[in-house]
C-alpha cells in the first residue's frame, strides 16, 4: 500500500547551515528553517541572521561576525569563536572558548559558560516581523 502524500522529502542538509563563508550577509527569512536544526561554521567578518525558529543551533569557530539567532526550542552552544556580537533568545545558552564577545540573550535557564574571556552580556533586544509567533513555536 502507497503511502498518502508520496514519499517523505529528504532535507537538504546544506540548507541548514552557514559554513566557510568571509565578508558576506547570510540570511535565512521565515519558514526557511522551521524548526530544524542549524549550524554556523567557520565565519569570519560576516552578519548571519536566522529570522525563523529552530531546534538547535550549533555555531563553531566564527570571528569577527555579527550573529542574529532567532528563537531555539533548545540549546545555542557556541565554541571557538572570538569579537562577535550575538543575539540570541533560546531554551538554554552554553558556550566554550569565546573571546571578546557581547551576548545580547534571553534565555529561560541560566547560561553555562567554559572556559571563555572578556565576554558582555545585555538583554536579547531585536525585534523582527514574526518574532512573537516563532517564539510560541520554539
Amino acid at each position: 500500500m502507497a503511502a498518502v502524500g508520496g514519499p517523505k522529502k529528504k532535507l537538504n542538509r546544506a540548507d541548514y547551515m552557514f559554513n566557510q563563508l568571509n565578508g558576506v550577509t547570510c540570511v535565512k527569512k521565515p519558514g526557511d528553517i522551521d524548526g530544524i536544526q542549524f549550524a554556523i561554521r567557520y565565519l569570519d567578518g560576516c552578519d548571519a541572521s536566522l529570522y525563523d525558529w529552530t531546534s538547535q543551533v550549533m555555531v563553531d569557530q566564527c570571528k569577527n561576525s555579527k550573529l542574529m539567532i532567532g528563537p531555539c526550542q533548545g540549546s545555542v552552544f557556541f565554541r571557538d569563536c572570538e569579537n562577535c556580537t550575538i543575539y540570541v533568545a533560546c531554551q538554554q545558552f552554553r558556550c566554550r572558548d569565546l573571546k571578546n564577545c557581547t551576548i545580547y540573550l534571553y534565555a529561560a535557564n541560566d547560561p553555562v559558560i567554559e572556559a571563555s574571556e572578556n565576554l558582555k552580556f545585555g538583554p536579547f533586544n531585536i525585534s523582527y516581523p514574526l518574532l512573537a509567533e516563532h517564539a510560541q513555536k520554539a
